[in-house]
């Protein structure tokens, strides 16, 4: 089906699709939901059935519009065999996940299963979840993955910003994303996490890539809060990579940029190696058994800034973007020639580098220092 968007075509109630290759385009969904709704898990979704597949939500907004909790989901599957549900350029709004006063992690608030729920098993490796240029705004489960093949690119995860009644509300616990027990291939790949309650994503799968992602740390929980959480099923087989993410703003205490406390009994903890990583305003970035691997291999040097980490292929970017004051750290014996226009220090971490490679510009000078040398300026 088309729409005329938020303004022309409005649903309510339940939509079932029960068809292949369905597209619904520019449609905003209103759903309710009660107790008495309860008693029928079909009721005020947009869902598939068992025979639909392959449905694309484009361009649309789909919106819970009472604060009690819907099972499984705002968008459910309902166990086709296989297919893809894909959502292109559509904001999901759920105001709560629990009740109207208060917010836990009692349902998904917007993309669920519900043949997991019936069968505990997770969806199929047939069944795709494809989620591109998407907003996903909400205080409980933003994402309840149950499956085996699910990608998001270009996707911004947000706390509820501008919400009546929220401040009236008690916060218990957020999952922007969340990862389940043994939920395989699960993608974020350029996503966004911002104004996190709790956790940006709690991750208990077995195969998890996190690339290129953003993590604002600004948690409302206090004492609490981590960018990426890993708890639960993550073992010595999971296949894990968490690599050139930014995380800005860890800073509150008891939160952290990524948190491993993953523990199967009997089974030793799989330590979590994060590579490449940028920090800004981040007092805690580690917590439990994570591998730091800041550096690519073809990296150079990294530029330190405050709390701010940037890593560079050759020293010479390093030092041209460094900011004036800032330092630069070696991470491999550097033989090149490099020019310096500003006050910086460079520290070889033990690495080969000679003052000799330093060519200084016009009232601009080289004295070594302790681990490195430092470049100054000096009027004539």
């Amino acid at each position: 089906g088309s729409g005329a968007g938020e303004a022309g075509t409005i649903l309510t109630g339940t939509v079932s699709v029960a068809a292949d290759g369905v597209t619904l385009d520019g449609i905003w969904f209103q759903q309710t939901y009660s107790e008495e709704d309860s008693k029928d898990q079909g009721a005020c979704k947009l869902k598939t059935t068992e025979t639909g597949t392959n449905l694309t939500i484009q361009n649309c907004i789909v919106q819970r519009m009472t604060g009690t909790a819907i099972p499984y989901g705002a968008i459910v599957h309902y166990g086709a065999a296989e297919g893809t549900l894909t959502l292109k350029n559509t904001e999901l709004i759920a105001p709560v996940a629990g009740t109207a006063d208060e917010i836990n992690s009692a349902s998904p608030s917007v993309i669920g299963v519900a043949a997991w729920a019936q069968t505990g098993e997770n969806i199929d490796e047939a069944w795709k979840l494809v989620v591109t240029d998407c907003t996903i705004r909400t205080n409980g489960f933003a994402v309840f993955d149950r499956w085996n093949n699910a990608t998001y690119t270009n996707t911004t995860f947000t706390g509820l910003e501008g919400v009546e009644g929220l401040d009236d509300i008690e916060v218990k616990t957020c999952y922007m994303a969340l990862n389940n027990p043994h939920a395989n291939d699960v993608t974020y790949d350029h996503c966004t996490f911002r104004n996190m309650r709790s956790w940006g994503m709690l991750v208990a799968g077995e195969e998890l890539t996190v690339t290129d992602c953003t993590f604002d740390g600004t948690f409302d929980l206090s004492g609490s809060g981590s960018g990426i959480m890993f708890s639960g099923a993550v073992t010595e087989t999971s296949t894990i990579t968490v690599a050139d993410n930014t995380f800005k703003n860890c800073s509150q205490e008891g939160g952290y940029c990524v948190n491993n406390t993953s523990a199967v009994e009997g089974e030793q903890v799989a330590p979590i190696t994060v590579t490449g990583s940028t920090f800004i305003d981040c007092a805690n970035k580690y917590l439990n058994q994570v591998n730091v691997e800041e550096a690519a291999a073809s990296d150079t040097a990294y530029v330190v800034s405050g709390n701010t980490e940037t890593y560079y292929e050759t020293l010479a970017e390093a030092i041209s973007s460094a900011p004036v004051g800032s330092a630069v750290y070696l991470l491999k014996d550097i033989s090149e020639t490099v020019s310096v226009s500003k006050n910086i220090s460079i520290y070889t971490n033990g690495h080969a580098f000679s003052a000799a490679n330093i060519q200084c510009a016009a009232n601009y000078y080289v004295r070594q220092i302790s681990g490195g040398y430092e470049v100054y300026y000096s009027a004539p």
